[in-house]
């Protein structure tokens, strides 16, 4: 059973969802936060769905346990799967692809790119959510198969800052010079950790997606208004 002084959950497939925990604690001072990442199997991505649900329902157990009175799903290859684990929760699960979606309906731009793991570009959740809500806008999905993983063992490591400009500049490099992407949807929680060396990789790509939407439209369920 939870109540208005529970703590908030966030899970993710390893440490890239310290970003959204970040963004919650600088939104949120007084909340207290339960953070698991499961950086053993990152990443979530080069999984099957059968096996991201069985490592899903273990973290949700783990949280069902503390008692959290809100989920948050950081991850976004297992957002993508929510509806299939969404009601074993007795809080509300709230995801992190449909707050990215809603944030890109309102941009000014008309071509859009999405980076994310190979599982969440084959679900097609971004294209499907963003033309849902804005169907204006031409969704262009890449799945990365190596960057979180070069970006979970390499992150804040100088030695490691070649390694991640190669894999981004890899990945990215089709999207902004031959599609001309307007901006681009950072589709995993891993990427905003590199975010300084897409813009230094890439500077003409004039604006790159945060959710700092999502812990402010989430605020009736956490501070308990919404009960």
């Amino acid at each position: 059973m939870f109540s208005k002084e529970s703590p908030i959950g966030i899970i993710d497939s390893g440490i890239g969802g310290f970003s959204v925990a970040r963004k919650v604690q600088k939104l949120l001072p007084r909340e207290n936060l339960v953070y698991l990442g499961d950086g053993a199997n990152t990443p979530y991505g080069n999984h099957t769905a059968e096996e991201i649900l069985t490592m899903t329902r273990y973290m949700l157990r783990f949280m069902e346990e503390k008692g959290v009175k809100a989920l948050l799903v950081a991850c976004n290859t297992i957002s993508c799967l929510i509806d299939q684990y969404r009601d074993e929760m007795s809080c509300p699960v709230l995801s992190v692809v449909q707050a990215g979606a809603d944030a890109v309906k309102d941009l000014d731009v008309h071509k859009v790119g999405v980076i994310s793991t190979c599982f969440t570009a084959s679900t097609h959740c971004y294209p499907d959510l963003i033309g849902k809500a804005a169907p204006d806008k031409v969704v262009i999905s890449h799945g990365c198969p190596d960057l979180a993983n070069v970006v979970e063992r390499n992150v804040g490591r100088p030695e490691g800052q070649a390694l991640i400009d190669a894999d981004v500049q890899k990945n990215l490099e089709g999207l902004v010079r031959d599609e001309q992407i307007e901006c681009c949807v950072l589709g995993c929680t891993h990427y905003p950790l590199v975010e300084e060396n897409i813009h230094r990789l890439f500077p003409a790509c004039g604006c790159w997606t945060r959710r700092s939407r999502w812990p402010r439209t989430c605020w009736p369920i956490w501070s308990g208004t919404a009960w």
